[in-house]
């Protein structure tokens, strides 16, 4: 029986097979609906242990992927796949056509995530295509097409969650399929044209004109070695002319612009109607007709940018991951004819489709994102003011998921980057619409998103281990997982670079995956709603208990102090003088006097000028800021020897956390109504109102507390530091035993393996030491000790429950540069989160004379009968002492910062 059951199905194999042929060559509907019915009846009469199965499976497979390719059938994909996976799972191990099924499965797959945006069909397709490559020999001939598929992949992971490892692997994937494949090879078109796009999106990550280069120069030789009759001719063609508007956009080429639109126009031009690629190629037509519009101003052309991306978006389906692209590139047209011709539907429209794009799940969170801002931005030059909070708040709300806790640091930062100003844009329009109790926690929560995961994660979890311990243990190893950045895990040693940041990034995702469902079970138990929820504003009030909190806010819309009180809640203090491009002025004009004030080679005139020009930035701070503040609080003069100083913490936004906001004001000496701010209050800087709440749960718990001193006099390829010596010393003098110092001659020697085991046992720590600041790299930033670097990132890595001060007498330990202003990432930050209720640090370059003096005066002060929690006050009249020296002389005494209660 068997037999004939097997011999019918040959018959209707071949029939299938030829029906197929005949519906492709023409999209006949009727022929590949009779593709998929005979070919399902030719699997349905086969017994299921038959080897012909996942042949047949095969042709099934064909004929539903011709027909959904012709009719734009889901169902059929979504049918594909099935039929695909039961191919795979019918298939030998040893099966000569294993490793092309496997690939079959998985481009099926990666064509629903195209399609849909779908995670968990990319996460499947990864999965089966590792599973493929590895079960594929060295020598097997679809091994190319095996690295190639895999590749492909991991680029679309790239665009969908912005993971460089990615993105770095499929190219050394690619690359490897290319070597092995023999010129002339049908795939290998298709091979270049892929890594082409990916050295070109990596070029747009980095910067590396090289990319680019390489990228343009592979399409061109594609174009010389792809048939006529290729299945898809026109996809280098097309992107070669995306590469040669970015190639414009990034030099200026008038040439590269004028073949950008030549091309993709050619390459439109010849597309068939039903062609799946022919809303992209609309879409990047009307993009790089808006390039030259913008070089020309010709009205012409922006308008039939507009016609074509319209027609993208009406071929594109309402959840498809690219209509988010397409919205944003229509809302620029048409916002940009808005600005030249004021037609309100013209705006209107604009504010229609950056809403719509906001809403598209299925699209990458960051392309969200920036469709909110811009949402905001234009309801905001609209004076919309409800619905620019609408849109920057549906910005902020999705900050956090574009720089999700499974991507590296370096990928994470990369993501907020995109952002810049976000927090400030939002925070103003929130006062502008009259709602400044918003403004706070927008404010909050869209700054230091990188530090608040970390921190709320290393929240208070008591009450979760009583109350669900199981819950608790496994939220602490998920966090903890996802706390190392950039690790290589668990990576075999002989791995390569490139593979062992692939499994870096898969054991980050699965612990992120996880982290996620935990954290959602929480928020499902009683008492826990709102367990690492954003903060209300009753939440964050109390970060005011000890003394008002100034939130300091610079935008192009308006600048403002929100002054937060216990008793007045939030005042709005508006800033009339600030402006961000003031700031930025001010910002510039005191870094390029550092650099002049510290430079030995320069003449006694130049440093002169500097100081007057740092003085000049001070004295601006304070008549536009710090004054206005302190005179709202009432705080005018100068505390008598007997009273208690008021206490103020600054929380500055974007360019502003780059100056000395505690140093602002005139610096005179006899002066009848004192103007600075250091002759008024005491000042502390904090992150996030979160971080000072955090840091006041916990009081020092030992009275007499075990200090560590790293000090590092000598440094091989430094400049010594005879002060780390005499700081060491001093402290040593003063407490004894209770005093563990590295570094010095017939002590322990400062190495990174030594000073991170002594971290745990002391509660105090005192760095004296070399530091280095990167400004493009801030995590990278770090302490020099005897054999390696201690960065920024291996402090926030560890978890010290009874730390409570630490001093980085280093330089710019409180500097994070410019890449994410908004993020505080320096090695104070790093002490903060590795869990020193107390920071002191340094803004910028500092003199190892002066700092041990500092020193001195500061722990002589804090031996007396007080408690840590003096900190703050203890360091204040230090440098009040030392500026009484070096008065004329700010970068001497005020880059010295305190953070904390």
């Amino acid at each position: 029986m068997s037999y004939f059951r097997n011999r019918r199905s040959r018959a209707l194999f071949a029939k299938g097979l030829e029906s197929l042929k005949m519906g492709l060559a023409t999209c006949d509907a009727t022929k590949l609906d009779e593709a998929v019915a005979v070919s399902q009846r030719a699997v349905d009469g086969l017994d299921t242990s038959s080897a012909l199965l996942p042949d047949y499976l095969n042709l099934l497979g064909l004929a539903l992927q011709a027909r959904s390719s012709c009719t734009g059938s889901m169902v059929d994909e979504m049918r594909l796949i099935n039929v695909y996976e039961h191919m795979v799972a019918v298939t030998p191990l040893n099966h000569p056509n294993r490793s092309w099924n496997v690939s079959l499965l998985g481009g099926a797959l990666t064509f629903w995530f195209e399609r849909t945006g779908s995670a968990a069909a990319l996460e499947r397709a990864l999965f089966v295509l590792e599973q493929g490559l590895a079960a594929t020999a060295p020598d097997h001939p679809e091994r190319g097409w095996s690295l190639f598929a895999l590749g492909r992949v991991l680029g679309h992971r790239y665009d969908h969650t912005g993971s460089a490892a990615d993105l770095d692997r499929a190219i050394d994937l690619l690359w490897q399929a290319l070597n092995i494949t023999p010129y002339g090879h049908p795939s290998l078109p298709t091979f270049f044209v892929n890594i082409a796009c990916d050295l070109a999106n990596r070029f747009g990550r980095t910067g590396d004109i090289a990319d680019l280069e390489q990228a343009i120069d592979i399409y061109e030789h594609v174009l010389t070695i792809t048939p006529p009759d290729a299945a898809d001719p026109n996809l280098a063609i097309a992107n070669l002319g995306s590469a040669l508007q970015s190639r414009y956009e990034h030099t200026g080429s008038l040439a590269d612009l004028d073949r950008a639109i030549d091309l993709t126009e050619h390459a439109l031009a010849t597309a068939a109607v039903q062609d799946g690629k022919r809303a992209a190629l609309l879409s990047n037509l009307g993009s790089v007709l808006q390039s030259r519009y913008e070089h020309t101003g010709s009205l012409a052309d922006l308008d039939r940018a507009i016609d074509l991306t319209v027609q993208a978006i009406a071929a594109t389906g309402h959840d498809h991951p690219a209509r988010v692209r397409y919205l944003l590139n229509l809302g620029k047209a048409f916002a940009t004819r808005f600005e030249r011709t004021s037609r309100p539907a013209d705006r209107e429209q604009t504010l229609k489709l950056f809403r719509e794009a906001t809403g598209v799940i299925s699209a990458p969170v960051a392309d969200r994102v920036l469709a909110a801002r811009e949402w905001g931005r234009i309801a905001a030059a609209a004076q919309f003011w409800d619905q620019a909070v609408q849109g920057f708040s549906a910005a902020v709300e999705l900050m956090g998921l574009a720089a999700p806790r499974e991507l590296g640091r370096a990928d994470q930062e990369f993501q907020l980057s995109r952002f810049a100003w976000l927090a400030s844009e939002a925070t103003a329009a929130c006062l502008q619409a009259g709602q400044p109790d918003r403004a706070v926690e927008v404010f909050e929560h869209s700054r230091a998103v990188l530090f608040s995961q970390v921190l709320d994660a290393r929240s208070d979890l008591s009450s979760l281990r009583r109350a669900y311990p199981a819950l608790a243990a496994q939220f602490v190893r998920c966090r903890d997982i996802l706390d190392r950045p950039d690790t290589r895990l668990s990576a075999p040693a002989d791995i390569d670079s490139t593979a062992a940041a692939g499994v870096d990034a898969d054991i980050r995702k699965n612990a992120a995956a996880e982290f996620g469902h935990v954290l959602t079970e929480i928020r499902s138990r009683s008492g826990f709603e709102r367990f690492l929820a954003p903060r209300r504003l009753a939440e964050l009030l109390p970060a005011a208990e000890n003394g008002p909190v100034v939130l300091l806010n610079v935008a192009p819309l308006r600048s403002d102090a929100l002054i937060l009180t216990t008793d007045g809640g939030v005042k709005v203090l508006p800033l009339p003088g600030v402006s961000d491009d003031a700031v930025i002025e001010q910002v510039n004009r005191f870094s390029d006097a550092l650099a002049l004030a510290h430079d030995s080679n320069v003449s006694s005139s130049a440093r002169k000028a500097a100081v007057e020009a740092m003085t000049s930035v001070l004295i601006w701070l304070g008549d536009h800021i710090t004054s206005p503040v302190l005179d709202d609080l009432g705080y005018t003069s100068t505390p008598r020897d007997d009273s208690p100083w008021p206490r103020v913490w600054w929380c500055p936004a974007g360019a502003l956390s780059l100056l000395p906001i505690h140093a602002a004001g005139r610096h005179q000496s006899f002066a009848q109504r004192p103007d600075a701010v250091i002759d008024r209050v005491v000042s502390s800087t904090v992150p996030t109102l979160r971080a000072l709440i955090h840091a006041r749960r916990s009081k020092a718990a030992d009275p007499q507390p075990k200090v560590l001193v790293v000090a590092m006099p000598h440094t091989p390829g430094q400049a010594d530091l005879p002060g780390a010596a005499d700081e060491a010393k001093h402290l040593q003098q003063l407490w004894g035993t209770r005093v563990t110092v590295l570094g010095l001659p017939n002590t322990i020697s400062a190495t990174y393996a030594n000073v991170t085991a002594h971290l745990s046992d002391h509660a105090w720590v005192h760095f004296a030491c070399h530091a280095r600041s990167d400004n493009t790299n801030p995590s990278a930033s770090h302490l020099l000790l005897a054999d390696r670097p201690l960065t920024m990132t291996d402090l926030t890595q560890t978890r010290k429950p009874h730390a409570e001060l630490a001093f980085l007498s280093a330089c710019a330990t409180a500097h994070s540069g410019t890449k994410v202003l908004d993020e505080p990432i320096h090695l104070a930050a790093g002490c903060q989160l590795a869990g020193y209720r107390h920071v002191i640090a340094s803004l910028w370059t500092i003199s190892d004379t002066d700092t041990a003096w500092l020193t001195k005066r500061f722990y002589t002060t804090l031996n007396a009968p007080t408690t840590v929690d003096t900190a703050a006050v203890v360091l204040h009249h230090a440098i009040r002492n030392l500026r009484a020296l070096n008065r004329p002389r700010p970068h001497l005494w005020a880059p010295y910062t305190h953070t904390g209660p």
